[in-house]
C-alpha cells in the first residue's frame, strides 16, 4: 500500500521503462518525492564499481520508501567480436550494482519499505542470442533476488520481468523486434505501477 507521503528513488530512469514509469506517478494523487539517477540527470554511472558506496549513501541520503533499478544494457552482437570492457561494464550496470545496493540496504534500511529490480522475461530465463552478456547479468539478477527472498530481509524485494521494450536502446536488428515482440514501454509501466499499487 502505497502511503500519503513517500519518497522513491528510480535509477536508470531517464528513457523507457523508467521514464514512461516516472510521467505515471503523478496520477496517484500522492505526495512522492523523487529521486532521479541515471549519466544523463546526474553521472550516475552505474558501471564504475569504485563509485558504488558513494552513490548508495546519496540514495540513503534521501531516505527512501521504495528504490526502483531500471537501468541495464550490453553488447549487442557475437560474444567474440567485443573487448572484455565491454561486457564488463554490461555486467557492471545489469548485475553488479544491483547486487550492491540490495546488500547495502539491507545493512542500511531505515525507512526503506520495498525495492524493484527490473528483470527480463526472456533474458532471465532463456538464451538470448547477440545479448549473451546482457542475458548472464539477468540470470544473475534473478537468482540473487530469488534467493535472497528466502531470507528474513527488513523490506519487500520484488523483481519485475516485462518482455522485450520497443525503446531506442533494443537494437533495431533484435529478435523481438523483428518477429513483433517489442512491447511498448507505456504498456509495461503500468504494469509495474499496478504491482506498487497491490
Amino acid at each position: 500500500m502505497i502511503e500519503a507521503k513517500e519518497n522513491w528513488s528510480l535509477l536508470g530512469a531517464s528513457r523507457g521503462l523508467g521514464l514512461e514509469f516516472s510521467k505515471l506517478i503523478p496520477s496517484l494523487g500522492k505526495s512522492i518525492e523523487l529521486f532521479l539517477a541515471s549519466r544523463s540527470i546526474n553521472n550516475f554511472d552505474f558501471s564504475k564499481e569504485d563509485l558504488y558506496e558513494l552513490y548508495c549513501e546519496q540514495i540513503k541520503m534521501t531516505n527512501p520508501h521504495r528504490i526502483f533499478y531500471f537501468a541495464a544494457g550490453g553488447t549487442y552482437g557475437p560474444y567474440g567480436r567485443y573487448e572484455w570492457k565491454d561486457h564488463r561494464w554490461s555486467m557492471n550496470v545489469t548485475f553488479s550494482f544491483p547486487a550492491y545496493l540490495l546488500n547495502y540496504f539491507i545493512k542500511n534500511h531505515g525507512s526503506l519499505k520495498q525495492i524493484i529490480f527490473v528483470g527480463s522475461q526472456i533474458a532471465e530465463s532463456k538464451p538470448d542470442p547477440h545479448a549473451a552478456m546482457y542475458c548472464a547479468g539477468k540470470h544473475a539478477l534473478k537468482g540473487l533476488v530469488s534467493s535472497v527472498q528466502l531470507e528474513n530481509i527488513p523490506f519487500e524485494l520484488l523483481l519485475f520481468s516485462p518482455g522485450y521494450m520497443d525503446t531506442q536502446m533494443l537494437p533495431k536488428k533484435a529478435w523481438p523486434r523483428e518477429k513483433g515482440l517489442a512491447i511498448d514501454p507505456k504498456v509495461e509501466a503500468i504494469n509495474l505501477l499496478n504491482l506498487v499499487r497491490r
